[in-house]
């Protein structure tokens, strides 16, 4: 098809030279990349060239915040047996404070669309470190029920680094021991990888309840022989403008 549309450009071109009588070299040929959008129709939607540019509705910042779960996550999401519900996860005394940035890359379909993040997180209670990520967040978009409530789930996964590894985090991993003491792995560095839920009014569709798993880990150990992180079940908002 693509080729079809530029055979059909170029005869249509050379006959505008033709009768013009300008100098070829003048008129521009478009781009295999613009004609390759040209016979997408849209279902796949790039805004990596406006990516620095003015706002279209496509960024976005988030507050939210919440208390650590050392529940594991695998459990939590069904993922070992047997599973654990909200009621019967495991809480301990550290909570989070967060923000993002986020702006949209490209959508697929209207139903996918990828988002680079950065975020900071300030931890307090049993743990003091700051925390920063980068992430890209693969959002699902496209519900049945979108005219009711506007729904979407997204996976940010990235790295994170906090400022200090805090003893209480070092506790969740696995221990050598060393001489006559236990030793705890630990790194500042982590996978980030967190789930995400949000909500909003169709009527109102730029302002988004935010439920998100906010979690890092060493990846069973592929980080500096690291295997759990601390992870938060937060509640926020996101504003898109």
């Amino acid at each position: 098809m693509l080729t079809i549309v530029g055979l059909f450009y170029n005869s249509s071109h050379a006959d505008v030279v033709k009768s013009s009588g300008a100098n070829p070299a003048t008129f521009a040929s478009p781009s295999r990349i613009q004609l390759s959008e040209a016979v997408a129709g849209g279902w796949v939607d790039w805004n990596g060239n406006n990516f620095f540019g003015p706002c279209r509705g496509d960024r976005a910042i988030s507050l939210y915040g919440g208390k650590e779960v050392t529940t594991s996550m695998e459990r939590i999401f069904f993922v070992k047996y047997p599973p654990k519900l909200l009621p019967d996860w495991n809480w301990r005394g550290t909570y989070i404070t967060a923000a993002t940035f986020s702006r949209r890359l490209v959508s697929f379909m209207d139903a996918v669309s990828i988002e680079p993040e950065f975020g900071i997180g300030q931890r307090f209670g049993q743990m003091h470190a700051t925390e920063f990520w980068g992430a890209f967040n693969i959002r699902w978009i496209a519900f049945p029920w979108n005219n009711y409530i506007k729904t979407s789930i997204g996976v940010a996964d990235g790295l994170s680094v906090t400022s200090k590894v805090d003893s209480k985090e070092r506790l969740l991993n696995n221990y050598k021991v060393v001489g006559n003491k236990l030793v705890f792995t630990g790194s500042n560095v982590m996978n980030f990888f967190t789930p995400e839920l949000t909500l909003a009014l169709p009527q109102y569709p730029d302002y988004e309840l935010l439920f998100r798993f906010h979690h890092r880990s060493g990846v069973y150990g592929l980080i500096n022989d690291t295997h759990a992180g601390a992870q938060f079940y937060t509640v926020g908002l996101r504003a898109r403008f």
